[in-house]
């Protein structure tokens, strides 16, 4: 529950003499912080047993010498990371299939030629007749197969030579057009995943599943690609658009803390760190002020690391902190008033009294504003669990479900070196008459 006394968005915004847009996305940002912190700092001990650290080695005894880390959390998550990449990434196509559903719209689930085109079939061996435009040249594939007689349907379909449904007396040729337009989709969404390097992202992704319990994937979004062409020995590069897919690193993507599934999302933050080149960058992409980008850059860096960064990166980089940017990227509802009278946005007639809109914010200015571009508007943000958790949005990671055992493991090697230490060691004979009042009388390896 909000503490009456804090002060609302809209308030700490004014007080900080801010855009309130820029107030709400950093008030947003920093509730979710806050409301994740138990999380993340269950993370780092993932990530700690990952590296074969000792997260509670500060609460170990200082009588305790032997400083060993079973790293079997270790073998566990690579593992299962292993069999998870066999199960959905073993071929050269990402894991996706398109099929058509039980009952087609649009397209005839089944179709076949009119007993007037073409000779009648002697035979249920026989397939076409000379002249019916589906000769298959040499070294075809069971896909190439599929687009000719696809192609020679849409076309026989303008002519009147096939008819809907199966062939019911037997003898005839029949097709099937939701299938081959199904492959026809399936081809094309492997080529643009291929291109997107969209299997790099989902391995990604699928490791960080294991190790800290969630994996996240952005997209897809439409981006431009140069590609390299040489005419005549001129090179003249080409534009292409592309639908584009991204791993998400789960420490920079900030939800809703009110949300427990993904349907439930009403905003989320995302986190980005950026070089001088990529805010450069930013001002090529469409709807961004390149104004704002050039005034961030002019006042400096203004990213400041956080807590969990150092032992993320295993190293401190504060001092390269004056050349890096931070900028928020956020997705979530507005009120439709708001959009309107505060931010001046061009709101859809349809618009209900909400919507929403997606924002980049970098120090105290706003380097794009648009409305949710999807139709119907989403989020683009697909978060997947390892085990999931019935009352979070966040998963459960191996290193987590392993964590009684490893401490289990370490502790009873360690029992056993320093007992071994013990045995090994020199046997005394204390005379207490000879010691002082205060003598500590506990023996320990290597007193």
């Amino acid at each position: 529950m909000k503490d009456p006394k804090e002060p609302t968005e809209l308030e700490e915004a004014l007080e900080l003499q801010i855009h309130p847009l820029i107030g709400m996305i950093q008030s947003k940002f920093q509730q979710a912080d806050r409301a994740r912190k138990p999380k993340a700092d269950q993370w780092l001990k993932n990530l700690c047993a990952i590296r074969g650290k000792d997260s509670q080695q500060s609460m170990r005894p200082e009588s305790e010498v032997a400083d060993i880390y079973v790293r079997t959390t270790t073998t566990k998550t690579k593992a299962a990371y292993a069999q998870i990449n066999e199960a959905l990434l073993s071929g050269d196509k990402f894991p996706i299939s398109v099929v058509p559903t039980p009952m087609p719209d649009g397209i005839a689930e089944f179709a076949s030629l009119k007993k007037d085109e073409g000779p009648e079939m002697t035979s249920g061996l026989d397939v076409g007749f000379a002249g019916d435009g589906l000769d298959i040249p040499a070294g075809s594939t069971q896909e190439d197969i599929g687009s000719i007689i696809g192609s020679s349907y849409s076309e026989g379909m303008e002519e009147g030579m096939f008819q809907e449904g199966p062939d019911s007396s037997g003898t005839g040729a029949q097709i099937s057009p939701a299938k081959n337009a199904a492959l026809k989709m399936e081809k094309m969404i492997h080529d643009q995943l291929a291109e997107s390097k969209a299997r790099m992202g989902l391995r990604r992704a699928s490791y960080e599943m294991c190790m800290l319990g969630t994996g996240a994937m952005k997209g897809p979004f439409t981006e431009t690609k140069r590609l390299n062409n040489w005419k005549e020995g001129v090179y003249t590069p080409e534009i292409k658009e592309f639908p584009a897919v991204s791993f998400v690193s789960l420490w920079d993507l900030y939800v809703d803390p009110n949300a427990h599934t993904s349907d439930d999302i009403e905003w989320v933050v995302e986190r980005h760190r950026m070089n001088f080149n990529q805010m450069f960058e930013l001002g090529s992409q469409p709807l961004f002020d390149r104004g704002a980008i050039e005034r961030v850059i002019e006042t400096g860096g203004n990213y400041t690391s956080q807590s969990h960064e150092h032992a993320v990166r295993d190293y401190n980089d504060s001092e390269n902190e004056g050349d890096l940017f931070e900028v928020l990227e956020f997705w979530g509802y507005i009120t439709t008033h708001d959009a309107i009278n505060m931010f001046g946005l061009d709101v859809p007639p349809q618009a209900g009294d909400t919507i929403q809109v997606n924002a980049w914010i970098s120090g105290n200015e706003i380097l794009r504003l648009t409305v949710n571009p999807f139709l119907p508007a989403r989020i683009p943000y697909f978060l997947f669990p390892y085990e999931e958790d019935p009352y979070s949005i966040y998963g459960i990671g191996i290193p987590e479900l392993m964590e009684d055992l490893q401490y289990l493991m370490n502790g009873m090697t360690r029992l056993a070196v320093e007992n071994a230490m013990l045995a090994g060691n020199v046997m005394l004979d204390v005379d207490k008459q000879a010691l002082a009042n205060e003598a500590d009388m506990k023996i320990y390896p290597g007193k």
